[in-house]
């Protein structure tokens, strides 16, 4: 059997495809959602726990919400997230009196709730969400981890709507590639060791095909809020070796 190969035309063409979509990708701005951010967690054993996820809620048509429950077993649990503007307003007239209450919610049973409460006011000036405030909460943050995008095979960085707080020995990372002529991204959370191994291999790596039909383009990693949501050429530029120590 005969294995069909690509003349130098067809490679020349396959090469100026990946040039042209690497080049959308550097010069191509496309504006970001404007919705609130908000704390995302279900059933967290404290608020604290609701930290790890962020979510992007629609703009104008929900706010950040968070529910104080009893379980069936006593417990006291978190759910957190974004949630429309009208059940927000049923929920401030029915819910939050300390009446026992039997409902279900993914998966769980509620005993009572005993608080639930929205809010739409920005980040305060450490980053967190309103939401991580109400029902009387104050949690207590980790300066070492940082908040990232997590996506994976999304055409814009710019869109993604789910934020993880990576821990110390991790930093914010961002993969561009080409799969079936189409330019995606991957974008989550990355050991620093690697991150290191990366950034110094990089000349090595570049092009070089990850999966069957997959072509690496860039791979960049980054140690501010939220900082892979950028260009990845320009995040590569901008990098630096991490301390490797926290293992």
């Amino acid at each position: 059997i005969k294995r069909k190969t690509r003349t130098h035309k067809e490679t020349m063409c396959y090469s100026y495809l990946v040039k042209g979509l690497v080049l959308v990708a550097i010069f191509i701005v496309i504006p970001r959602t404007s919705g609130l951010r908000c704390l995302s967690c279900q059933f967290a054993r404290n608020v604290t726990d609701c930290f790890r996820t962020e979510a992007q809620c629609e703009d104008g048509e929900e706010q950040c919400y968070l529910r104080k429950v009893m379980l069936p077993n006593m417990q006291i649990a978190f759910i957190a997230g974004c949630k429309s503007d009208k059940v927000c307003s049923f929920d401030e007239h029915q819910i939050g009196d300390g009446k026992r209450q039997i409902e279900f919610s993914h998966g769980h049973m509620i005993d009572l709730v005993m608080c639930s409460e929205c809010c739409t006011a920005g980040p305060n000036k450490d980053g967190v969400p309103c939401n991580g405030y109400l029902c009387g909460q104050r949690p207590t943050l980790n300066p070492d981890y940082v908040w990232c995008a997590e996506c994976d095979r999304t055409d814009d960085p710019t869109k993604c709507s789910r934020f993880v707080q990576c821990p110390s020995n991790e930093v914010c990372s961002q993969d561009l590639y080409v799969s079936n002529q189409q330019l995606l991204y991957s974008l989550g959370c990355r050991r620093k060791q690697i991150c290191d191994k990366t950034h110094e291999a990089y000349t090595d790596t570049h092009g070089r095909k990850r999966d069957q039909g997959t072509i690496n383009i860039c791979s960049s990693c980054c140690n501010t809020r939220e900082c892979n949501q950028g260009v990845c050429n320009l995040i590569r530029q901008k990098q630096i070796y991490y301390s490797t120590n926290t293992g």
